[in-house]
């Protein structure tokens, strides 16, 4: 968990040092046509992409959802499975991201499936 942890303050300061990036990820904006933001947009969507992935990295390519906690109320995943379908829902970035880097983002990509059939089903 350290290692998203880890991440998310990397995306953290981006968003901080380029506050008009946070639009892409949180309000549905699409990819800008302008070069160098465009190339920042790209750089955070794969930095979220990571964060996204690491924790279920963590887990040794098993199926988080199985997994089950010892405490319930100390189990942390379901914030991150609820961030991770946010992202997702609001971010054409990162669907794009996560669409052409399916087997590197595994779990992303299957949370993306899910929310794709629930909203078109």
């Amino acid at each position: 968990m350290a290692q998203g942890y880890e991440l998310w303050d990397r995306v953290i300061t981006c968003f901080i040092e380029y506050p008009e990036l946070r639009e892409y990820f949180y309000e549905g904006v699409e990819l800008p046509e302008d070069s160098t933001t465009r190339a920042r947009v790209l750089a955070v969507t794969e930095l979220i992409g990571d964060t996204l992935q690491s924790n279920y990295w963590l887990f040794g390519g098993k199926d988080v959802e199985l997994l089950g906690s010892v405490d319930p109320v100390l189990d942390i995943r379901s914030d991150w499975d609820d961030w991770t379908e946010f992202i997702l829902t609001m971010s054409p970035a990162v669907r794009s991201f996560v669409r052409e880097h399916p087997l590197q983002y595994p779990h992303v990509a299957r949370k993306l499936d899910t929310i794709e059939s629930a909203t078109t089903g």
